[in-house]
């Protein structure tokens, strides 16, 4: 039997959208990814649609069905496989195919690309080479031959490479896809409850995360952009990312680069007994990372990577009014139920057409990372990523997703 908390959260997440219903249409989905394997975000997201929002089979997810999978590589005793088995999901040796089902022509509802986990080389910077490109590539070719489009998530960063992210971005909108992409921290629980004002200027903002660089840095990144892009005026895009490793961390502290009271009001957000402080933090991180962002509008934005001091994705940022900080809070064991709030808003994709979010947060926050990976790289010089995002509006705003699952 389930206990309060679960039952408070089914609810809460069956209240977030009127658009499903007992007898509603169920959309038909293709699911093309790197590899499933357990706990992959193949695994928690198609496992939720088939197995529901516990991962356990008691609650199928409803309005959505998975159709066919592809999978690009295999593990052993490849759960995905079992799944497909079990499921009467049909298991398909190409992208074609889990589009068309074996009829030539598009015969799903929607896709879902999830590049993301699996065995692939590592670029000359340092970004995993996820086939990305080739995974979308494909299913355009599919939607170009069938002469109509259908709604497509892909799961976090667009690409490892910020051009090759702007041309899949390019292409969607050439073809009017309705589309949607990103992260599951952006709608993740928050302690304390709170947001951005769209009508305090917005002076700093800092995000703060560990784990790797990649795809931990692209978590935190994605934390720091859904919270800048409801300052006043939206967002006017990225002129720039400088990356800055080891002792450059700490000289542009004491040269004033940063608001230490920023940095230190995300710190303070940290869920843990001992506060730990700027002045701190080199007896805590050996190998500190930071990208340092360049808005437009003059905003300047820093996504830090601290590990050996911090086990969480926290944001600080200064306004007119002040300093705020707040925790994004996942849950970090199975079922990570954060991800039943992003399938959340992947179902109103699917069945309206519409995206719940932005993609051009996640078109900007591919770029961002990428040119941190370059400017890594290159020493810390700062690089150009003005060709690599748009200014936009957002619409979204971020409501606590109901009861956290402890």
């Amino acid at each position: 039997m389930k206990n309060l908390t679960q039952i408070l959260l089914a609810v809460a997440l069956v209240s977030l959208s009127t658009i499903r219903t007992t007898a509603e249409e169920i959309k038909k989905l293709a699911a093309v990814v790197t590899v499933y394997h357990t706990n992959s975000h193949a695994d928690v997201i198609i496992g939720r649609v088939v197995l529901g929002n516990q991962l356990d089979g008691s609650e199928p997810w409803p309005g959505l069905e998975i159709v066919s999978l592809y999978a690009d590589q295999k593990v052993d005793n490849d759960p995905g496989v079992a799944l497909c088995e079990q499921h009467n999901i049909r298991q398909s040796q190409s992208i074609a195919d889990a589009l068309t089902l074996g009829t030539g022509e598009l015969a799903v509802d929607g896709v879902l690309m999830i590049g993301e986990h699996g065995r692939y080389p590592d670029s000359v910077y340092g970004q995993t080479e996820f086939p990305k490109k080739r995974f979308w590539t494909e299913i355009v070719s599919v939607f170009e031959k069938s002469g109509r489009v259908v709604p497509v998530f892909s799961d976090k960063h667009l690409s490892h490479d910020g051009p090759e992210g702007r041309e899949f971005y390019d292409a969607m909108k050439r073809l009017n896809v309705p589309f949607m992409a990103g992260s599951s921290i952006s709608s993740a629980w928050r302690v304390p409850e709170i947001n951005t004002s769209p009508d305090k200027k917005l002076l700093k903002i800092y995000s703060i995360g560990y784990g790797g660089h990649e795809p931990y840095g692209f978590h935190s990144l994605e934390q720091l952009q859904c919270l800048a892009e409801h300052r006043p005026g939206g967002e006017t895009g990225l002129k720039s990312v400088r990356g800055l490793k080891g002792e450059q961390v700490w000289q542009a502290g004491r040269d004033g680069v940063f608001d230490i009271d920023v940095i230190n009001a995300a710190l303070a957000a940290q869920p843990k007994t001992e506060t730990v402080t700027w002045d701190k933090l080199p007896t805590l991180v050996a190998e500190p990372a930071v990208m340092i962002l360049e808005y437009e509008d003059g905003l300047q934005g820093a996504m830090f990577m601290l590990n050996g001091a911090v086990a969480e994705f926290t944001t600080g940022w200064r306004d007119e009014a002040g300093v705020q900080g707040v925790w994004s809070k996942l849950e970090e064991n199975r079922p990570f139920r954060h991800f039943g709030v992003l399938l959340e808003g992947i179902s109103h994709l699917m069945h309206t057409g519409k995206p719940a979010w932005p993609v051009e947060r996640t078109l900007l926050t591919t770029g961002a990372l990428h040119g941190g990976f370059l400017s890594w790289a290159n020493g810390g010089e700062p690089v150009d990523v003005t060709a690599w995002n748009v200014p936009y509006q957002s619409e979204w705003t971020w409501k606590m997703p109901g009861v956290f699952p402890e």
